[in-house]
């Protein structure tokens, strides 16, 4: 396979990617929210991430929107807790 494919090849693998996966910072941008109350909600064990390593974390957007259709009741902002209503 030439360079030419190969460099063709991992742009299209990259632009499906993308199409399924949020990185954490634009997670927290979305959300408007801090890096202490997403790390909060994934030490709870079951807000979905993949990591990739210890220090990088991404996350499948199917699996958050369905994460935030079943806990629509939680606060971001802070400690992630539910919220009385």
């Amino acid at each position: 396979m030439s360079e030419e494919t190969k460099s063709h090849h991992l742009l299209v693998v990259n632009s499906e990617l993308s199409k399924h996966v949020i990185s954490e910072y634009d997670l927290l941008r979305i959300l408007n929210t801090e890096q202490g109350a997403l790390s909060r909600l994934r030490h709870q064990g079951d807000f979905p991430v993949v990591c990739l390593n210890r220090n990088n974390r991404v996350y499948l957007i199917k699996d958050v929107l369905a994460w935030m259709d079943s806990h629509k009741g939680y606060r971001l902002r802070g400690i992630a807790e539910r919220s009385e209503q």
